[in-house]
């Protein structure tokens, strides 16, 4: 939101004001965040890029590795994507942070699938989904369950698809979330289409974009 930008710049000039540079950087991730939610994407970048900067400048692992991270966000490039993800990875791991090491796992994972790394992005998944689990990190485990439930699907692996995805939507359910309230039609939908449901995959495709609301332009773009 505005007010979240607003905040973040507030907090970005008062730990200026104040010469603390760490949490200078962590701020300008916060801002970061927020442009990124309002489709910002050049202003996040670089305040993505400054977070990254000031993080280096003053050492801190934590604040180096999530601006890393962050900065795959809006990157179409996935050669850059794998190099940041993995640098961020080893960052987090150096500095202690298991919960957000397992995090950068999946999205590793997901980049895998990006190229079609099918193998590789299941064994990734199915490591950050045993790491969430055993760190409580509930919301991790939910998204990365949908997603290599997602994965399972159009593979055509219906019985692991299935599976995943009601443990999925009984995390979700649980945290009270509705991130990823478009995700079960969208997986019916590649299952029905792998098994020669064209029809009925259609109708789920469309189903998952209308109850997707504003996540619908990332699930219509991977309806593939």
């Amino acid at each position: 939101s505005e007010e979240a930008v607003t905040t973040a710049r507030r907090a970005i000039a008062l730990a200026e004001a104040l010469g603390d540079k760490v949490v200078q950087g962590r701020a300008q991730w916060c801002l970061q965040a927020a442009c990124n939610d309002l489709g910002r994407a050049a202003e996040a970048d670089r305040a993505g890029a400054q977070s990254l900067a000031l993080a280096q400048e003053t050492g801190d692992l934590f604040g180096q590795a999530t601006a890393l991270n962050s900065l795959t966000f809006n990157e179409s490039d996935i050669a850059a994507n794998l190099r940041l993800l993995r640098q961020a990875l080893e960052l987090f791991g150096a500095a202690g942070y298991v919960e957000r090491a397992c995090m950068v796992t999946g999205n590793l994972a997901g980049q895998y699938v990006e190229l079609g790394l099918h193998r590789q992005a299941r064994r990734l998944f199915a490591e950050a989904i045993a790491l969430h689990r055993q760190a409580g990190a509930r919301y991790s485990l939910a998204g990365d369950l949908w997603k290599l439930a997602h994965l399972e699907a159009r593979l055509g692996h219906a019985d692991a698809a299935r599976s995943l995805a009601a443990e999925a939507a009984a995390e979700t359910a649980a945290l009270g979330g509705t991130q990823y309230r478009g995700w079960p039609s969208w997986i019916a939908a590649h299952l029905a289409r792998h098994a020669g449901r064209h029809a009925e995959a259609a109708r789920h495709f469309d189903r998952a974009a209308r109850e997707a609301g504003k996540a619908s332009e990332s699930i219509a773009m991977t309806c593939r």
